[in-house]
């Protein structure tokens, strides 16, 4: 039962939008945002690839979609697959970065692009309790500065709503 009512609650969310500074989330029986938290700068992070022989940090070079993600987590891959897929992402100017808590036992196939960089988190250099897996995936969009431009529960709908959005906007 509170397994139904949660999925209810996902279901009811439609959108993240970024208004001075906060973060706002609207649901679909009311217009109206509620403020859910305010944006934080993303810390530099290092990051060990999966063959363990590279490290890599998230740091400048562009605007960077990051998904904290659990192995084997199907919405991680359904969430990514759409945006990879929909016309609202060019790849050429984004960097898009998986980052899991473990090894997962198989990197996905649908994910084969120079842009896309599959890492191991070093949970030394991050902090858990602010980029976790209490829910997964969970999507920060960041610019060039490493400044989160977007920070948002990635479920595939409320990504490509916001970023068809942002385009609108933009």
């Amino acid at each position: 039962m509170a397994k139904q009512k949660f999925s209810v609650l996902i279901g009811a969310v439609l959108a993240f939008t970024l208004v001075g500074g906060s973060v706002y989330v609207l649901f679909a029986d009311d217009p109206q945002p509620v403020a859910i938290g305010t944006l934080h700068e993303f810390p530099e992070v290092s990051l060990e690839q999966i063959d363990g022989r590279e490290k890599m940090k998230i740091s400048g070079g562009g605007v960077k979609l990051v998904a904290f993600v659990s192995d084997e987590c199907h919405t991680c891959h359904e969430a990514m697959d759409a945006l990879i897929t929909s016309e609202i992402l060019n790849l050429d100017d984004f960097g898009i970065y998986y980052v899991w808590k473990d090894k997962p036992k198989s990197v996905p196939n649908s994910v084969q692009h120079e842009k896309i960089h599959n890492l191991i988190l070093n949970e030394r250099k991050l902090d858990n309790d602010t980029y976790g897996w209490s829910m997964t995936p969970r999507f920060y969009m960041l610019d060039a500065e490493n400044k989160v431009i977007w920070d948002g529960l990635g479920f595939s709908d409320s990504i490509q709503v916001t970023m068809e959005r942002k385009a609108e906007e933009a």
